[in-house]
């Protein structure tokens, strides 16, 4: 039964026509397309491009920056301690070491 209905709303989707009359994929596409190129570049757009780019800029800039110098330039100055080998050396744990 179910078969038999889904036959028949093919056949009805191959009765409506997609394309109206005098249409072909290509004045479609026209018309859509001419929505977004016959549309002259205003200077809100080349203004806000430019803010745009300088934005990306500066964050290029600021994570170099941050790649070559490190983390102390965000004020973390204080030492870590990754004393792994002396520990390791000494057989006692990190914590232990560090006590010392």
């Amino acid at each position: 039964m179910s078969t038999d209905y889904a036959i028949a709303l093919a056949e009805e989707d191959r009765e409506i026509p997609v394309l109206e009359p005098g249409h072909d994929m290509a004045s479609i596409t026209a018309k859509i397309s001419d929505i977004v190129l016959e549309r002259p570049l205003s200077i809100g757009w080349v203004a806000g491009v430019m803010f745009c780019s300088a934005i990306v800029l500066m964050l290029g800039t600021a994570v170099t920056y941050l790649f070559f110098k490190g983390t102390g330039i965000w004020g973390i100055n204080i030492p870590v301690g990754w004393d792994l080998p002396s520990s390791i050396s000494s057989g006692g744990s990190a914590s232990a070491t560090r006590a010392r």
